[in-house]
């Protein structure tokens, strides 16, 4: 099957070839465990998945392979993004998933933004300094891409947003205190106006329904 200009192949194919599993059905010996240096799980995943889907465009190739020149010539590159990748929380493409379904945690949400902030951002803005600086006309299309990410608005606006989350209720998993200036951010100060509203309710309404149950014991202090 092809797909966005790779091809997919069937598993007999990737069985015979022996791409990820030897006869004896082990991984040492194979062509991916030759090929795999990475420094990350994604990483291994994406070169599983790019040599189960391999290229067809030859403009691509290319431009995979000029992107690995590059970082053959450039040692300097290649320390940095090995420096981004150790650093790089080991569950992020999990963490990644459930911050797009807005399913994470407070304290997930905030080790993946710091990491991106403090590593990534601040990394490729440095590089692009640098690299800019020197006039390295020679680096291929993908990474002077990466490079330009790094004065990027959105790194600014990463970097705004990592200052008003509070890490001690990132650790607590404390979503109502984790923006320390939620104002910067109108949709998530409408959300905590609406709570203090309903929660201000609740507390007026409790010592009329403490009265009217005529319960004896610890007052009520149920807010959900």
């Amino acid at each position: 099957r092809e797909s966005k200009g790779s091809m997919h192949l069937p598993a007999f194919t990737v069985k015979a070839l022996e791409l990820f599993e030897s006869e004896m059905n082990q991984a040492q010996g194979t062509f991916f465990g030759f090929l795999d240096k990475t420094s990350s799980t994604f990483g291994s995943q994406m070169l599983r998945r790019w040599l189960m889907n391999p290229l067809q465009s030859a403009a691509e190739i290319k431009e995979r392979q000029a992107c690995v020149a590059c970082l053959m010539e450039h040692r300097a590159l290649q320390i940095a993004f090995k420096s981004i990748l150790s650093a790089c929380p080991a569950s992020f493409t999990r963490l990644t998933g459930r911050i797009t379904n807005c399913s994470a945690l407070p304290s997930e949400f905030y080790l993946c933004m710091h990491w991106l902030q403090l590593h990534v951002c601040s990394t490729l803005a440095k590089l692009s300094c640098e690299f800019r600086g020197e006039g390295a006309g020679g680096l291929c299309g993908i990474l002077n891409r990466m490079l330009d990410w790094g004065g990027s608005d959105l790194f600014v606006e990463m970097y705004k947003l990592q200052q008003v989350l509070d890490a001690g209720a990132a650790e607590r998993d404390d979503k109502l205190a984790l923006f320390s200036c939620p104002r910067t951010f109108p949709k998530v100060h409408g959300v905590m106006a609406k709570i203090a509203s309903i929660r201000q309710d609740l507390a007026d309404l409790l010592p009329a329904l403490q009265s009217e149950l005529a319960l004896s014991g610890p007052p009520l202090a149920y807010v959900s």
